[in-house]
């Protein structure tokens, strides 16, 4: 099969990466193999590829998002989950020979689901990080309640979700509005704020206005934030310790995706590293992975859950260079670029 190779990791990795040919890949117990129709980018593509981290042996095929179609089935596969011939979409194990720029790649049933009702493989394609990101960051790192099973438990509370016109953040808003929290927080540009309501957020706050602390602190006096996800960064994960440092009498999880804070923390902040791409490798977060593929199928089929908005990244194999470049400079102003193979 044809696939995008990269040798080796460095400051040119994108310009280096060709398309070659590759065994074709064979489902163990437990995976299907899917023949690739659409692929998305994130942020760890183009980071494994100039530094090399998370990259089990080299050449490299990366991509972890993909949609397709089901064309061979390990041993053990539960066909309640997916069958041969499905249209599904994925999250495949990093940094392997099996990523997703490739004809073909190897997904773990437990980060695959069938493509829900309303979406097509292109928008789903956009689905399996994001949204398993955000679902690990309420559910495991946050330890809320599955949107299924919250019922009017968070009617007076809060989460804030800082980044939450991103892919992460998004899908993070989403999934507390199903929740039912009293008061769902965006933190995010004003030109997204509309689109940021949409998916759900009761409030959103400007981080450029210089007074994005002070506004989180009065959005949340009379709705204890039980949960902040922060998508961006180390410095924005700090301006979230500055909402919370003078209430001890409140504990609050900051579920960090992208970065945390080194300083002192106070106790009643307990900081918690969001990670999902080492889930094929430790257990205790698999059932949570699993579980979102369930959250966003029943939230699709009753038409409460979006896809990210897309940016076309082209067509073909050889496109995926150029389309993980745009995602770098910001050229995709925060849709998901996705590439049609």
């Amino acid at each position: 099969m044809k696939a995008v190779l990269l040798q080796k990791a460095g400051a040119n990795a994108l310009a280096e990466m060709a398309v070659g040919e590759m065994p074709l890949p064979l489902p163990t117990p437990g995976t299907v193999r899917v023949r690739v129709t659409h692929a998305s980018t994130n942020p760890v593509d183009f980071k494994m590829a100039e530094y090399g981290f998370l990259v089990k042996s080299w050449p490299v095929v990366l991509g972890c998002d993909l949609a397709g179609v089901v064309d061979e089935v390990g041993e053990g596969v539960d066909p309640a989950i997916v069958e041969k011939g499905d249209v599904v979409y994925g999250f495949p194990d990093l940094g392997t020979q099996f990523g997703a720029f490739a004809e073909c790649s190897i997904v773990n049933q437990k980060f695959l689901g069938r493509v829900p009702k309303g979406l097509t493989p292109a928008e789903a394609s956009t689905l399996a990080v994001g949204s398993q990101t955000a679902y690990l960051a309420l559910c495991f790192n946050g330890k809320l309640l599955p949107p299924s099973q919250a019922a009017d438990k968070y009617k007076n509370s809060s989460v804030i979700v800082w980044g939450a016109a991103g892919s992460v953040g998004s899908y993070a808003v989403q999934f507390a509005k199903a929740q039912g929290h009293g008061r769902i927080i965006g933190v995010c540009s004003p030109g997204s704020a509309e689109n940021v309501k949409s998916l759900g957020a009761t409030h959103t706050v400007d981080y450029r206005s210089g007074n994005a602390v002070q506004e989180l602190k009065d959005l949340t006096k009379d709705f204890p934030c039980l949960v902040a996800v922060d998508s961006v960064g180390a410095e924005s994960a700090k301006q979230l310790v500055e909402v919370f440092r003078d209430t001890p009498d409140r504990p609050v999880i900051l579920a960090c995706v992208a970065g945390s804070p080194k300083e002192a923390i106070p106790v009643h902040i307990t900081i918690s590293d969001v990670l999902l791409g080492d889930c094929y490798s430790v257990p205790e977060k698999q059932p949570y992975c699993a579980q979102a593929v369930k959250e966003v199928d029943a939230l699709c089929a009753a038409g409460k859950f979006k896809a990210n908005r897309i940016y076309d990244g082209g067509k073909g194999l050889e496109s995926v260079p150029a389309a993980l470049q745009i995602h770098k400079e910001g050229k995709n102003r925060g849709d998901k670029v996705v590439i049609t193979f």
